[in-house]
Order: structure tokens, then sequence, then C-alpha cells
């Protein structure tokens, strides 16, 4: 049996989840609202590009933003779960039996007219993380069908992060 621990954090434009490694890979705790899913396809979001810049300090700490432009063919991003797993040791590949961030959300009430978005989240460099080291971090996306995107295989991005 796994345990599942999220951590909450609000503060100004900043919103985050921290959540513990979930036991049974990459869907674990996934929880798509009452009314969301539709019957548009069973395609696999599709990650762009992913980048890891420094935005401005949230709250006293510093911090980055994860930007992911995802397109899907079936056009059912009006539901989408990103997570953002990390590690340190820099060979390419993040487990997605780690800690990680993640945000959902509803775009439009409108499903399967969705084909493409670009997702943002911010982090505070502040507990997991420090500051002035270098990560790996891997995205990815889920559909409201929660088909994972690019295979269920992390997109990777190397990123130092800030310092004060």
């Amino acid at each position: 049996m796994s345990v599942r621990v999220c951590l909450v954090a609000a503060a100004a434009t900043l919103a985050l989840t921290a959540c513990g490694p979930g036991g049974d890979g990459s869907k674990s705790g996934i929880e798509i609202p009452a009314g969301v899913a539709a019957d548009c396809g069973d395609a696999e979001p599709e990650i762009l590009e992913f980048t890891v810049t420094e935005r401005a300090p949230v709250a006293g700490y510093p911090a980055i933003e994860f930007k992911v432009d995802t397109e899907d063919a079936d056009k059912d991003l009006h539901w989408y779960q990103l997570r953002v797993w990390f590690d340190d040791e820099i060979d390419g590949v993040v487990s997605t039996d780690g800690y990680y961030y993640e945000q959902a959300q509803t775009n439009v009430d409108i499903p399967c007219n969705t084909p493409r978005v670009t997702l943002r989240m911010g982090v505070a460099i502040a507990g997991r993380l420090e500051q002035d080291e270098e990560y790996e971090f891997g995205a990815i996306v889920y559909d409201d069908m929660l088909n994972p995107s690019n295979g269920g295989e992390p997109v990777v991005q190397v990123f130092t992060t800030p310092t004060e």
C-alpha cells in the first residue's frame, strides 16, 4: 500500500503542490473532476517544448517557472494535469517514482476543442530544491482521459536553480 503525501503552498501568484512518491508510477493519485472527461478520442498529448527559467522571487524565495507547450490531436486539453519530477543526477533520465510538482486546470468548458495549450507553473526554491544546484526536471502532461504525453516518458530539461 502506498501513501501519497502532499504539501501545498501559495504566495502571491505562485501556487504549487509538492507531492511525495506515489509508489505505483506516474499516474498515482490523479483524480479527474466529475463531468470533465469527454469522449474526444485516445490520442496522447505531445510536449512540443519544455523550458525552465528563473522568475521573480516569491515571498522572499528565488523561484523558477516551467513552461510547457503541448498539443493533442484529439483536442482534449480542455482539462490537463502537469507533473514535473526532478533529480540531481544529470543523465538525461528523470524517474517518475520520486517527488514532483503538479498543477491541474480546466481551460475551457467546451470539450474536444482545445488542441494546443501553453502551461506555466511557478515553483519557489525552498523545501526539496536547493539554491544554486543543477537539477534535471522531467515533465509529463495528462489529458482528460489520463493519456500521458510522449508515451509516458518525461521530457527532460537541465537547469541550475537561482540564488537569492
